[in-house]
């Protein structure tokens, strides 16, 4: 392993005795050498805590195919040229997902690609399975366009489970790597449901072409070698890990982001089309592609650009004409809160035509004792104030530019839960966002030109304004695989 948290200290029966020890019937002879302790400052959600592991690094995954479905991102880590791209890793799940062991692998990854422009977001949101993560991922997924989801859920149905990896390999081209449950305490839906759902996602890995991460079969391996009962890594029966258990976490998920040479690097649904041969632009300034896909991003050759720059066209209109061209930020959505569950929000926003550039605010009224039934106006800061709905009801904006269905209001929850109060006038902010360039100018090496169209045929054509040359190297279109769930 590249780095490592697990050290070796003297003292075995000591540090042992501390730790409960599996029942007798399931006792294996213990490896010698254990840890001294990772001692890592991490967020768990709002908390920074300092964690402290004494058990010995897990035996390394001796499978040559070990991260092998992951090495388009893990190349671009590796990538120390001048024309590397950013890297965006996204974290996606329930409260397992939410510990500090996320925030281990992305400071590990930093120290073993120290080039690596890596971008990390943890979306994850504690108690939401496959059925409620589904909806939220229209907040949390298709605008960041991650290269690489690490997630985990723990559903209840296996069909939401696999319509939330439909969602997703349907409408981005993410490398996505999926992990089974690690070995909980014998509280919640017990052992055999674990391994019931543990089967769900190997034949979900493999329909999918995933990579499929096993955290419970090296989990258990593990429990055996060191001869610890499975709360001796858990906070609680839930299976909430505790300092132990994130530092164990870490150390096998990382065992697959490894890079492997030789190995495919472009998953399907991305190709990269040069300029200069069938695609270049004309003596008039203009170039044409037809494509068949949901994004197109533009890859320069050098930069700065200067005066060059191009008008885009999707379709005929400029891309901030199409409503998919837009994403919004989460209602109420501060990095530190525990989203939804502490906050007054919906959990999912769309656009039913293509939104501009604006913060809105919906002022919330007229509660009922459980928070189930409220009114509430909107108001955008450029288009001004934009309708009235109640909680009860699907909402559709005057302009169409945000949508809210009656089930993705979360207050009633959050009360019923977290015992959340809101009072009269209570505000929702959030943001619309652009996920286009309607010119292509002056930045970065890739410019994403378009993203959120439907799966299908579509032209782009680029104008070129004044006479400077656009060095554009190729165009890169993303055309993600299988329909569209309906949601």
């Amino acid at each position: 392993m590249p780095s490592s948290v697990f050290m070796r200290v003297p003292s075995i029966r000591s540090i042992r005795s501390m730790y409960p020890k599996r029942p007798a019937r399931a006792r294996a002879r213990a490896r010698p050498g254990f840890l001294c302790g990772l001692l890592a400052t991490a967020c768990n959600g709002c908390g920074a805590r300092e964690l402290a592991t004494p058990y010995p690094a897990p035996r390394p995954i001796d499978l040559a195919s070990t991260g092998a479905r992951l090495q388009r991102t893990m190349h671009k880590l590796a990538d120390t040229s001048e024309a590397r791209e950013p890297v965006r890793i996204l974290f996606y799940g329930q409260s397992i997902t939410r510990s500090t062991w996320t925030r281990d692998i992305a400071d590990r990854l930093r120290a073993r690609f120290p080039h690596a422009d890596i971008i990390v977001e943890n979306r994850a949101v504690g108690g939401f399975g496959a059925d409620l993560l589904v909806r939220t991922a229209e907040l949390d997924v298709y605008g960041f366009w991650p290269d690489l989801i690490l997630m985990h859920d723990l559903f209840v149905k296996p069909e939401d489970y696999e319509a939330l990896i439909l969602a997703l390999t349907s409408r981005t081209t993410a490398e996505i790597g999926i992990q089974t449950t690690h070995r909980r305490g014998e509280g919640f839906r017990g052992t055999r449901w674990d391994d019931t759902t543990s089967a769900t996602y190997q034949q979900t890995a493999k329909r999918y072409g995933l990579e499929l991460i096993d955290v419970r079969t090296a989990w258990t391996r593990y429990l055996d070698d060191n001869d610890l009962h499975p709360m001796a890594l858990l906070k609680d029966q839930a299976g909430h890990l505790n300092g132990a258990g994130d530092a164990l976490m870490a150390a096998l998920v990382e065992q697959h982001l490894r890079v492997i040479e030789g190995a495919p690097r472009e998953p399907k649904g991305v190709i990269d089309v040069a300029i200069g041969n069938d695609v270049r632009f004309d003596d008039s300034g203009r170039l044409t592609l037809q494509f068949h896909g949901t994004r197109v991003e533009a890859l320069l050759d050098e930069l700065p650009m200067g005066d060059a720059s191009a008008r885009v066209l999707i379709d005929g209109r400029p891309p901030s004409m199409h409503a998919g061209a837009w994403a919004f930020t989460r209602p109420n959505g501060d990095d530190c809160a525990d989203w939804p569950w502490e906050v007054a929000t919906p959990i999912r926003v769309i656009a039913k035509t293509a939104p501009v550039a604006e913060e809105w605010t919906a002022t919330l009224l007229g509660f009922d004792a459980g928070f189930e039934r409220f009114s509430f106006t909107l108001a955008g800061s450029v288009t001004g104030d934009d309708g009235t709905g109640t909680s009860d009801a699907d909402f559709v904006s005057r302009s169409g530019r945000v949508a809210i269905d009656a089930r993705d209001w979360w207050l009633a929850k959050a009360h019923a839960v977290k015992g959340r109060r809101f009072v009269e006038e209570t505000k929702v902010r959030f943001r619309a966002v652009p996920v286009h360039a309607d010119v292509l100018a002056v930045g970065d090496r890739r410019v994403v030109l378009v993203s959120g169209l439907d799966n299908g045929p579509h032209t782009l054509v680029l104008e070129r304004i004044g006479a400077a040359t656009v060095p554009l190297r190729a165009l890169r279109v993303h055309r993600p695989q299988g329909p569209l769930p309906r949601l």
